[in-house]
C-alpha cells in the first residue's frame, strides 16, 4: 500500500513537471514543482499535518502575486514527493512573511519509500513583508525522491507565524549551484582563516584523486552537526579547485550519534563499509568523549578496505562556539591537551590520519566578523546556511592548493 501511495505521488509531480515544460518551453525543463497557491494546494498534492490542534491553512489574503498563499503559526505543509538524481542539486526558490523564524526543509526517500536521514533544514528569517529566499540542497545518494516541507519556526521563542506563496523547485547543473553559493558568499565578510601548511599529510590518495580529476567517494560520518557540514556545498568548491574531479558525498548519519554507535560491525558495514569510501570523515558532537570507538572504527575499516584514508574533526558551531563569548576558545589545538580537540588531535597521530579543526576555522571567522552569532544559526546546534556556508569556505581553505 505504502508504495502505491508513493507511486501516485510521484506520477502527480511528474505531471506537473511535465506540465511546466509544455506551457513554458525548454527553458523551463528542469523545472520540478511549482505552486502559485491559487488554486487549492491540498488539490495539488500539498498535505497539511496539525500541531497541538493547530493546522496549517490555505490563506485568503494579499499574497505575493495573487490572493492565496500557505500560512501556518504551528505544523507543517509537506509538498507532493518529486522525482531527485543522486548528487544532483535543486534549487528551491519562495517567497515568504515570517513574524517569528520558520524552517524550509528537504527530505529524500529511497526506492522503497525509506526516510533517508541526510535530511536539510534551513532557517527562514523574520520579514513583515514579502521577502524571497533561495535555498540549495543536494540529492542523497540512493534517493530518488524528495519532498519540500515548510514549518513555522522553534527557535527563538516568540510569534512564528509563516506565510509562503510562489515555491518552485528546479533541477540545476554544478554550474548554476556554485552560482548560487557564490552569490550568497558575496554578501558575506571574506574568510581570512589561513589552515595549517603540513595539511595533507595523511591524505595522499586523496589529493592525488582530486589533482588527476578522477572521482573521490567520501563518507561524512557522524550526527546531524556533521549532516549540516555535508550540506554545504564545498563538493562543489572542491570540483572547481580541481577540475575534471567529482566529489560524491555519502552522508551517512544518525541524530546525536557518533562512533559508540557506528563501531558495531552491522552498523560499521551499513553506515561506512557497503559505500566503498575512498576518505571517511567522522566528526560531529555526539561521540560521548569515546576517543577509543573512533579507533576501532578506523582499525575495522582498515580491516576490511585498507585504501581508505580518514579525517577526524571535532566541534564547530554550537552553543559554545562563539569566540567572543568563549574565552577558552583558541585558534590552534594544543597537542598536549585533555580537551575533546587534543584527543582528536592526538588520536589522529597515532593512527596517522588526517586532523581537520574546523573549530580554528569557525571560530576565526566569527570572530573577525561584524554579525551577531545568530547570523550563523538556526538554532542553539545546528548552523543556517551563512553558517554552513562559512563551513565550506573553511573547508576549501583547507583544500586549496598551495604554492
Amino acid at each position: 500500500m505504502l508504495r502505491f501511495a508513493i507511486a501516485v505521488v510521484l506520477a502527480l509531480a511528474l505531471a506537473m513537471t511535465s506540465a511546466v515544460y509544455t506551457q513554458e518551453g525548454a527553458q523551463a525543463a528542469t523545472m520540478i514543482l511549482q505552486s502559485d497557491f491559487e488554486t487549492d494546494p491540498v488539490a495539488q498534492g500539498w498535505v497539511p499535518t496539525p500541531n497541538k490542534d493547530v493546522a496549517p491553512v490555505w490563506a485568503t489574503g494579499k499574497g505575493h502575486s495573487g490572493e492565496h498563499y500557505v500560512e501556518m503559526s504551528a505544523g507543517k505543509w509537506e509538498s507532493p514527493t518529486f522525482a531527485v538524481k543522486p548528487f544532483n542539486f535543486y534549487r528551491v526558490d519562495f517567497w515568504y512573511q515570517a513574524s517569528g523564524s520558520g524552517h524550509i526543509a528537504a527530505f529524500s526517500y529511497d526506492a522503497e519509500g525509506e526516510f533517508i536521514a541526510s535530511d536539510v533544514y534551513e532557517y527562514i528569517a523574520p520579514s513583515g513583508q514579502w521577502a524571497q529566499k533561495t535555498f540549495l540542497f543536494r540529492g542523497c545518494n540512493q534517493a530518488t525522491t524528495a519532498k519540500i516541507i515548510l514549518m513555522s519556526g522553534y527557535w527563538p521563542q516568540g510569534e512564528k507565524l509563516l506565510r509562503v506563496d510562489d515555491l518552485q523547485v528546479q533541477e540545476v547543473s554544478d554550474e548554476e549551484g556554485l552560482q548560487v553559493a557564490d552569490e550568497m558568499w558575496a554578501g558575506m565578510p571574506e574568510m581570512t582563516w589561513t589552515p595549517p601548511a603540513k595539511r595533507w599529510e595523511n591524505l595522499p590518495k586523496t589529493m592525488a584523486k582530486l589533482r588527476e580529476g578522477k572521482t573521490l567517494k567520501i563518507v561524512m560520518l557522524g550526527d546531524s552537526i556533521i549532516n549540516d557540514t555535508s550540506n554545504g556545498p564545498w563538493d562543489l568548491l572542491l570540483e572547481r579547485l580541481y577540475p575534471g574531479s567529482e566529489v560524491q558525498l555519502q552522508v551517512s548519519v544518525r541524530g546525536s550519534t557518533g562512533c559508540w554507535y557506528y563501531q558495531d560491525p552491522e552498523q560499521l558495514k551499513a553506515y561506512v563499509l557497503d559505500h566503498s569510501p575512498d576518505l571517511v570523515w567522522i566528526g560531529g558532537i555526539s561521540q560521548k568523549g569515546d576517543i577509543d570507538a573512533i579507533e576501532s572504527v578506523i582499525d575495522q575499516t582498515r580491516a576490511a578496505q585498507p585504501e581508505v584514508e580518514f579525517i577526524l574533526s571535532g566541534h564547530t558551531c554550537g552553543t559554545t562556539s562563539d569566540p567572543r563569548s568563549n574565552p577558552e576558545w583558541s585558534s590552534v589545538t594544543d597537542p598536549h591537551g585533555d580537551n575533546w580537540r587534543s584527543l582528536l588531535y592526538q588520536r589522529a597521530e597515532k593512527k596517522q590520519v588526517q586532523y581537520v579543526d574546523l573549530s580554528s576555522g569557525w571560530g576565526w571567522y566569527v570572530k573577525h566578523s561584524d554579525k551577531p552569532y545568530n547570523y550563523f544559526m538556526r538554532d542553539l546546534l545546528h548552523a543556517n546556511d551563512h553558517g554552513r556556508m562559512v563551513l565550506s569556505r573553511t573547508i576549501e581553505a583547507y583544500f586549496k592548493p598551495q604554492g
